[in-house]
């Protein structure tokens, strides 16, 4: 790590400053106030502790927010607006070259510009207002070509809110997160949020409770939620996410050949959520084998790309960052006659591993509270011996075989275990290898 940087000495009471940085250059731009004169500072570096100031005009100010981001290796787009000033002032620095635009314009107050880069191309452009909405523009090939209006849906049903201090995920979707600050007409402060998905923004949503003196942050994580964080001063600092609260079936499994297929159905559509298939095999820990994300259909499908004669367990687990609202399906697997069933059929799922010298291990689901009835068979349909327990009723009951204890003794090869529970049905025949 190298020592810190200094770029500039920051004279008078204004705190407005924003940095970007590319492969080959870096640019800070910050309001000063010497001798209470507000004015507009942009400075560059191309390497490490000199950095050289680029004159500008002395009408520019920043002291109500300044915004850079870069537009190629040399060349950076500023943005910024002043306290006593109406719209957006934006100019670019190519190279040593700074050019002025003209400024976007609007009646009433204007705040805080932050950019975000559009994957598409540009820059996107949001900044609060004297309105109850925020202002979000893109600039694309040297001009303003969007403009659209963030509205939020407050818990009052008032309109006197005006917008200040937004702030705009960094991540790779078209349209990002949008998180900013409003006060009513009685200087109560709230934090709002604006939903987007590939076709656009949705319309904003007030965080019950919230409050800030301070911007907001937004950010998506990995699996698409949007965390959001705020503070006031001289109190503590506050977050919430979003999540899905949909669970989905018990996975069913298809085989053919050696080849497994796991779906499950979600309680309900939640498209762009992510589920994570677990997989287990011989009874060994389950661990993530894919992910998968959703789409407008319930109904999803994965197709394990590790071919096994062997019958893995599989589990369904509902994607997110913070652990507490991770959620677990039912374990399953693929039925001895070549698939899971998801009705009230009794399933017989092998747990332990084969061939075996250990007690084997299945798992009964289904099964009719009461009396279950366990028999082994050799190759010739000779029934071998019965064991008689009960089911909990519960769906999901273990059976464990100790063929060492039989007598007479059991030897190694071939066998078969079929399963009736108490309302007479029978399981599919499972098969395993026995070895004394």
């Amino acid at each position: 790590m190298s020592l810190p940087d200094t770029v500039a000495h920051d004279v008078g009471y204004i705190t407005e400053y924003s940095a970007a940085v590319s492969p080959a250059r870096k640019w800070v731009a910050l309001s000063d106030a010497p001798a209470n004169r507000i004015r507009l500072r942009l400075l560059y570096s191309d390497t490490t502790h000199v950095w050289r100031e680029v004159p500008l005009p002395s009408t520019d100010k920043g002291d109500n927010g300044i915004s850079v981001a870069t537009l190629d290796d040399t060349t950076a787009l500023v943005a910024w607006t002043g306290i006593d000033e109406f719209g957006i002032h934006w100019g670019t620095l190519r190279g040593k070259t700074w050019t002025e635009g003209l400024p976007i314009q609007e009646s009433g107050y204007s705040n805080r510009p932050r950019f975000r880069r559009r994957p598409s191309g540009g820059q996107w452009l949001a900044w609060g207002t004297s309105q109850p909405y925020i202002l979000i523009s893109t600039f694309s090939e040297g001009a303003w070509a969007y403009r659209q209006g963030l509205y939020c849906a407050y818990r009052d049903g008032l309109p006197q809110h005006y917008s200040q201090s937004p702030d705009l995920s960094r991540d790779e979707a078209e349209y990002p997160a949008v998180a900013w600050g409003a006060q009513d007409i009685t200087a109560t402060s709230t934090v709002c949020v604006c939903m987007s998905d590939e076709s656009g923004f949705q319309m904003g949503e007030e965080l019950a409770g919230s409050a800030t003196d301070i911007s907001p942050t937004i950010a998506r994580d990995v699996n698409g939620d949007v965390w959001v964080a705020w503070w006031r001063y001289f109190d503590t600092t506050t977050w919430t996410h979003t999540y899905t609260n949909a669970t989905c079936t018990t996975p069913s499994i298809t085989t053919q050949g050696s080849q497994h297929t796991v779906s499950w159905t979600l309680s309900q559509a939640t498209p762009g959520t992510w589920w994570a298939i677990l997989r287990s095999t011989d009874g060994n820990a389950f661990y993530v084998a894919a992910r998968v994300q959703a789409g407008g259909n319930p109904e999803m499908t994965w197709i394990d790309p590790i071919q096994s004669p062997d019958l893995p367990h599989y589990r369904i687990r509902r994607e997110c960052v913070d652990a507490r609202y991770q959620w677990l399906s039912p374990e399953a697997t693929v039925s001895v006659g070549g698939s899971s069933s998801r009705g009230g059929h009794l399933i017989l799922a092998r747990l332990s591993s084969n061939p075996s010298g250990r007690p084997i291990r299945y798992e009964l689901r289904n099964a009719t509270s009461g009396a279950l009835e366990v028999r082994v068979f050799d190759l010739r349909g000779r029934q071998l011996f019965r064991q008689r327990q009960y089911a909990s009723g519960s769906g999901f009951d273990t059976i464990e075989l100790d063929l060492a204890s039989v007598s007479p003794a059991i030897t190694s090869g071939l066998y078969f275990v079929r399963v009736v529970d108490a309302s007479g049905r029978e399981s599919p025949t499972g098969k395993f290898v026995w070895l004394r």
